[in-house]
């Protein structure tokens, strides 16, 4: 009980930490329905301000590669002569036959 009370302090004094001073308004629309509104006199679209907190990742680090280079570095690093020299190896051992030859002995 002791660890889960500690852990939670520790992400909420996170989260504490980690929130900026700057906030941003959003307008929340609610239903012009008449069931859902709070009193029967509004008829038309209420709009309630709430407040966001900006909390920052813990990854910061972003991609260098976009999607585009990081194509063209697979299609290099597949097309490379390293690579396929281990397609070539592996093409020319046929292990299946070996392994059921050698299990039928």
């Amino acid at each position: 009980m002791f660890i889960h009370c500690l852990t939670l302090l520790i992400s909420l004094l996170f989260v504490i930490v980690n929130a900026k001073q700057s906030s941003i308004t959003v307008s929340e629309r609610r239903s012009n329905d008449i069931a859902n509104s709070d009193s029967f006199n509004q008829s038309w679209p209420v709009t309630t301000p709430k407040i966001l907190i900006r909390v920052t990742r813990l990854n910061k680090r972003k991609s260098i590669v976009n999607g585009r280079h990081r194509r063209e570095i697979l299609d290099s690093i597949q097309n490379s002569d390293f690579v396929m020299l281990i397609t070539k190896t592996m093409a020319d051992i046929d292990s299946s036959e070996e392994i059921f030859g050698m299990a039928k002995k």
